[in-house]
């Protein structure tokens, strides 16, 4: 597959992850699912020889595709860089929308929202437990918005089978997970079952309503203390505080997740039955026949609408205007002018435009203006495997 690595989106452990292009031949090709690749991915890569976790992260989202609430896979290759290093990439589905820790981050989110967010995670862990793993890491960073009131479970790198025992880590005292969202029995005895994952749902669903992480010590977080809270969850009896700012069906929904005992704690299929996420599929679903589904929550926070991508790759900060609406803002409006990139194009066209330049605009190539950053290395796949090539783009990537 032909394509243009773009800006850089995030950084973990495992490696990188970046924006990726697929260029116009690439775009109608199928991934192994069967399903044409979208123009605009998003690809995590990591060096060759140091690949085992993303290569597993691959293997689980293999098992899980088809489903709504689990980020896509559109395959994998191994490239070579301009530098000589040999990358390992995975391709996945970009997200524009951020992740559930932008949307709540220091304050909370309407109960509407949280109740269909909270529904759209319970279908997605559903149909990982179907599939015989432990996600291990849920938290509001690796849970994607994906529009109103919809989520999908992103970042399997520390997904585990159910009932394999040990870490996989190799090393002795290993936590698999972020402290925050771990369930008791995985700090006090290293074990990552379906149960936990339903703890770690309840510490997600409880920042939703709050704006605050669900261990916190005089209304302030605690993702610095790991060494107290490591004993607070591991070996007391103390529970996170239930949010006052939930209704009592909410409440109730987080006293069945937060059960220090996983033999007793509900399981996923129990909780898609709780009149706390009954009542937003139904709303869902009322909202959809009305249509009036516009993103927006009455009496709380908004869900963001964001552009594709956002402004890291050179686009204006704020949702592009829709035809409609430019009559009432265009007057208004302060912001220069981005002439050159379309605003009402397709995300994957503006980003095309972006690379290599829009139809109906004239490029000076023989300028050195830029310097190495307006180059971008453009991958097209052999037998032998994939090479590069140099390709002059309208703006840095880099």
């Amino acid at each position: 597959m032909a394509w243009v690595r773009g800006a850089l989106v995030g950084r973990g452990s495992f490696g990188t992850v970046n924006l990726a292009l697929a260029m116009p031949a690439a775009v109608e090709e199928e991934d192994p699912a069967g399903d044409c690749r979208p123009g605009v991915m998003a690809v995590k890569s990591s060096p060759l020889m140091e690949s085992v976790t993303l290569s597993h992260e691959k293997e689980v989202l293999d098992r899980l595709t088809g489903c709504p609430e689990v980020v896509a896979c559109y395959g994998d290759e191994v490239s070579v860089e301009a530098d000589g290093r040999r990358l390992y990439n995975v391709f996945l589905e970009y997200l524009p929308g951020g992740s559930l820790s932008e949307l709540c981050r220091g304050q909370p989110v309407a109960e509407d929202d949280v109740r269909r967010y909270t529904a759209s995670m319970l279908r997605g862990l559903r149909r990982v437990h179907e599939e015989g793993y432990v996600h291990c890491d849920l938290k509001p960073q690796n849970v994607l918005v994906a529009g109103p009131g919809r989520a999908k479970i992103a970042d399997f790198g520390l997904a585990k089978r159910a009932g394999k025992k040990g870490s996989g880590s190799g090393r002795a005292g290993f936590l698999r997970g972020t402290l925050l969202y771990m369930a008791p029995e995985s700090v006090e005895k290293g074990e990552y079952e379906p149960p936990s994952d339903v703890w770690s749902l309840g510490c997600v669903v409880s920042e939703m309503a709050t704006g605050m992480p669900a261990w916190r010590y005089g209304g302030r977080a605690t993702a610095s203390a790991a060494a107290p809270l490591l004993l607070h969850i591991g070996s007391d009896e103390e529970l996170p505080e239930i949010p006052e700012e939930l209704s009592e069906e909410g409440r109730d929904f987080l006293r069945r997740c937060f059960v220090r005992k996983p033999s007793e704690r509900w399981t996923v299929e129990m909780l898609l039955g709780h009149p706390f996420v009954e009542a937003a599929a139904a709303a869902a679903e009322a909202s959809k026949s009305d249509g009036d589904d516009d993103g927006h929550s009455k009496g709380g926070k908004p869900t963001t609408e964001r552009v594709s991508p956002r402004s890291i790759m050179g686009f204006p900060t704020g949702v592009s205007p829709r035809p409609s609406d430019c009559s009432s803002s265009a007057a208004t409006t302060s912001e220069p002018s981005t002439s050159a990139v379309d605003g009402h194009a397709e995300p994957a066209e503006r980003l095309r435009q972006l690379a290599i330049g829009s139809p109906e605009s004239e490029r000076d190539y023989s300028s050195s203006e830029g310097g190495e950053g307006f180059w971008v290395t453009v991958r097209q796949e052999h037998a032998t495997g994939s090479s590069w090539t140099s390709m002059h783009a309208s703006g840095s990537l880099t």
